[in-house]
């Protein structure tokens, strides 16, 4: 039993069950459809996060985090408790877990995630792979078949992701790296929406004004650097320092 199972409030452990049950005949009814699609299972993940605990609220769809972008955040109150990042029913977590997408969330977001294809659930803790539990699995068929002690598996990792203590910033350095993966998070966004064509009007006049600053910045430096004629004929020439300036 890891620590968050120890600090875990008693619950009650068949309204748990009956929660995990209820999801999974929800999964079982919308693929049977034929038209599910990975958006379709959302709101019965979403019922089953809050179900367990009534203090979170799982949001679909959630304000990018930087350049992230997962499924759900969970909130206690204004408090983020982790995230959710979720696949196709079928869809290979390994092959997923290795993508560039993945890799970012575990280092962006890796103390507290959850990767999943609605029946197998893997928890990231701390940037790692903390437990894996698999809910049911899925016949060539298409039917799920649920897993021998599955329903109380992904019920317990689901309680100790809810229950997980979020990190305080203790330190000047902590403060530091976390705002410089925020920075490199912002970073990341706005070259890729460069790359893709997808930047907005705001971002391209906010590159063009750079733009200009840079060159004025330039044109300024060279004007300093060529002295005015037999201004300073025979003596050295200082150049300001732009980063630096004395305070005389």
């Amino acid at each position: 039993m890891n620590d968050a199972s120890r600090d875990r409030p008693l619950t009650d452990s068949k309204a748990n069950t009956d929660s995990a049950k209820t999801y999974l005949a929800s999964i079982r009814r919308e693929i049977g459809t034929g038209n599910a699609t990975e958006h379709t299972y959302r709101s019965a993940l979403k019922d089953l996060i809050q179900s367990l605990r009534s203090e979170v609220i799982a949001i679909n769809e959630p304000k990018r985090v930087g350049s992230d972008a997962p499924d759900f955040v969970i909130k206690k109150g204004d408090l983020i408790v982790g995230h959710i990042e979720a696949k196709d029913i079928g869809k290979s977590l390994d092959e997923a877990e290795n993508s560039e997408q993945i890799g970012r969330y575990i280092k962006n977001l890796g103390d507290n995630l959850i990767l999943t294809d609605y029946l197998e659930f893997r928890w990231y803790s701390k940037s790692s792979l903390r437990e894996t539990v698999r809910l049911a699995k899925i016949t060539k068929d298409g039917k799920i078949v649920l897993e021998k002690n599955g329903l109380e598996g992904v019920v317990t990792l689901l309680l100790d992701f809810l229950t997980q203590p979020v990190e305080p910033i203790t330190s000047a350095s902590e403060l530091s790296q976390r705002l410089a993966h925020l920075a490199h998070s912002i970073r990341d966004v706005i070259v890729e929406s460069f790359n893709a064509d997808k930047a907005t009007k705001q971002l391209w006049n906010l590159r063009k004004a750079l733009i200009r600053a840079e060159r004025k910045y330039h044109q300024k430096r060279d004007s300093w650097s060529q002295p005015r004629e037999g201004e300073y004929e025979g003596k050295a020439v200082s150049q300001p320092n732009l980063l630096h300036r004395s305070n005389s």
